[in-house]
């Protein structure tokens, strides 16, 4: 039960409620429930309010540089941003609109006799003014003029001809949206310039957090500077090591051993150590002193509940019997003069074996030679990755639907699967004209997907492949020597010799050589494990 299940519980018991194990169980999970629900909805919130945060700082600096426009400019925000509104209507930008504020500002405030100026063409008193009602009186006064002289008069005040033309054109119009956006702050009771103090403080304030994480950051560069000066260096030293196992100057077992750090990832681990730790319980001291691969085992084995001191046991038993290390190995074939161990050509041998088997299926069903090895070298890496995210299977990667529409019961059987595989490939090329390229897409993309591509593009259905398709089509080119069409394979190429041991009449003689054909094929047709269809 929760502990919130469990006061309330306790709560409704104090004040005199009683319940059978049934209801009380009912109770509990009805609560826990809830409770569920409490928590999820706070994370929701939790994040709303994370939002409305960045969000408030975002608006916090962009009113700031407004606030300082406006300062300069002379007017408040509030007038300001209603006359960039309306300059946006009549296809003013907000910054050409403020620029021609500042500007107008600007004049007045640097030369006096511009608002003298600016009095006699509007017959009115403008000191005092906000400079917005100033450059409207300004654009009104000089309508009565040639647009060129109302330029001029215009440019005086540093205003653009091109800002200048279009608010004369459209005075009012602009006049009336200005008056609309202030409007709307009145009816929302909103004065941005009322606001100003507490939206700079905050503004000051997100900057000095800004500055003291900046701080921070400098304080642990030079705090840890020591200690990435020492990884550097190791790196140095690493690349030194392996450029002259490269120049030939030492073997690559001695360049490893002096590998700062890297090296003991090669040298001599200790089980037996490793155990102790793990029978007290210590398995990040365990990490320490036991090879990367027991240590892993070791891990997996306590997944599957096993106790500490059997694991312990186990690993006791593997030092008392130890195998050669990664280290060990690695010396013994550079003494060895690069041979390969016992264990690498069993593998060989094992590897000789089935591609073997391929060659024949390759033969018999007429596939391009080396098709059916390089197929199983992408999808499985010759056997080492059997399963995909995507559900494909085995040696040769069949999905299910695609096992049962061959007949193939174990995809996880490399000759069952090779099989399936040859006689697929022996459709696809005989669907695509002997076109090696199309046949290997249709095996990673699906008949289907490629069919389709190839009615849409054409030749050029391959640009329209997936990226993996490419690449795919690409590896098979590559290895198979093909761009495309022909490949149309190695054929059975058989040569028999039949020593004939009879003197008898011709047609006895040619019935003794037509058995003893008969014989050979089907020793061939034996070999291949009765998998011919």
């Amino acid at each position: 039960m929760s502990g919130s299940a469990e006061i309330l519980q306790e709560y409704l018991v104090s004040v005199g409620f009683q319940a059978d194990a049934v209801s009380s169980r009912k109770f509990e999970e009805s609560l826990t429930g809830v409770t569920k629900k409490v928590v999820s909805t706070g994370f929701k919130v939790a994040a709303v309010v994370a939002g409305v945060e960045a969000a408030t700082a975002a608006f916090a600096y962009n009113m700031r540089k407004v606030y300082f426009a406006a300062e300069l400019s002379g007017t408040t925000v509030k007038n300001l941003q209603s006359l960039e509104f309306a300059g946006k209507q009549i296809g003013i930008s907000a910054e050409q609109m403020g620029s021609a504020v500042h500007s107008m500002a600007t004049a007045l405030r640097l030369n006096p006799g511009k608002m003298a100026l600016l009095d006699s063409l509007t017959g009115l008193r403008e000191e005092g003014k906000d400079t917005t009602q100033q450059l409207l009186d300004l654009v009104k006064a000089t309508e009565k003029f040639p647009e060129y002289i109302g330029a001029q008069y215009a440019a005086q005040f540093g205003i653009d001809s091109d800002t200048y033309h279009q608010m004369r054109d459209h005075l009012g119009e602009l006049i009336a949206k200005q008056k609309e956006m202030l409007d709307i702050y009145r009816q929302m009771g909103v004065d941005p310039d009322k606001a100003k103090k507490t939206t700079l403080e905050y503004a000051t304030a997100m900057d000095e957090l800004k500055m003291r994480t900046e701080v921070l950051a400098q304080a642990l560069l030079i705090r840890f500077e020591p200690a990435f000066k020492s990884s550097t260096n190791l790196v140095k030293e690493s690349l030194d090591y392996w450029t002259a196992w490269a120049n030939g100057t030492q073997k690559v077992t001695d360049t490893l051993q002096q590998l700062p750090l890297v090296g003991k990832v090669f040298q001599t681990t200790d089980d037996a150590k490793g155990a102790n730790f793990i029978a007290k319980g210590k398995w990040w001291d365990a990490s320490f002193v036991m090879p990367a691969g027991d240590y892993l085992s070791a891990l997996k084995m306590k997944a599957e509940g096993k106790s500490d001191a059997e694991i312990a046991k186990h690993f006791r038993s593997m030092a008392q019997h130890p195998q050669a290390s990664s280290w060990d190995k690695l010396r013994q074939t550079e003494e060895r003069g690069g041979a390969p161990t016992p264990e690498v050509m069993a593998a060989q041998a094992a590897r000789a074996k089935k591609e073997a088997y391929l060659h024949s299926l390759e033969a018999v069903y007429g596939l391009p030679h080396g098709l059916l090895d390089t197929t199983w070298a992408r999808e499985s890496q010759r056997g080492k990755l059997l399963n995909s995210p995507a559900g494909a299977q085995g040696p040769f990667q069949f999905m299910p639907s695609t096992s049962k529409e061959y007949g193939l019961k174990d995809p996880y059987s490399f000759h069952d699967s090779a099989f399936a595989a040859a006689r697929k490939y022996r459709h696809l090329l005989g669907m695509y004209g002997g076109d090696v390229s199309k046949a290997a897409a249709a095996y990673n993309w699906g008949e289907g997907n490629l069919n389709k591509d190839i009615r849409l593009h054409g030749d050029n259905w391959l640009a329209y492949a997936p990226h993996e398709t490419q690449g795919y089509v690409d590896y098979f080119r590559r290895h198979l020597g093909t761009s495309g069409a022909g490949g149309a394979g190695v054929q059975l190429a058989q040569h028999t010799e039949i020593k004939v041991m009879t003197t008898g009449s011709p047609t006895e003689v040619g019935r003794a050589v037509a058995g003893q054909q008969n014989r050979v094929n089907g020793d061939l047709v034996r070999n291949l494990k009765g998998h011919l269809s």
